[in-house]
């Protein structure tokens, strides 16, 4: 049996399962990445020492360990960012603002994480 050029190129049945279920895949991402819950608190964790700070105080936190390493961290409009880092890669310091529940920036060589948590769960959480 010879398959001719049309035979080739026709998609099957298989294929359109495919196509929806990332469709759907993408579908639920979007839903749950845009329905986040906008975060109250930030937690920066600094090898171990938790400090807690709300999003609604405009403030420059200066976190610095026995070795010299630094983070500066800036709290405002409700986001929070690292503003320096005395880190090689700065991955940090390029990382967007967040905002949103369970949002994070680490500082790998500095040992430092910060995220966003919310007081309450997402609607669609309950």
């Amino acid at each position: 049996m010879r398959l001719s050029k049309n035979d080739i190129y026709r998609m099957k049945k298989g294929d359109y399962i495919i196509i929806a279920a990332v469709l759907l895949f993408a579908a639920i991402a979007v839903i749950f990445i845009y329905c986040r819950k906008n975060g109250d608190a930030v937690v920066i964790n600094d090898n171990d020492i938790i400090h807690t700070y709300s999003l609604n105080d405009d403030r420059e936190i200066d976190i610095r360990n026995d070795s010299g390493e630094y983070n500066i961290i800036i709290i405002r409009n409700h986001s929070v960012w690292v503003e320096e880092a005395s880190c090689k890669n700065q991955i940090c310091v390029h990382h967007d603002a967040i905002s949103k529940d369970g949002e994070s920036i680490i500082c790998v060589p500095n040992g430092v994480s910060v995220t966003v948590k919310a007081d309450s769960k997402n609607d669609i959480d309950n």
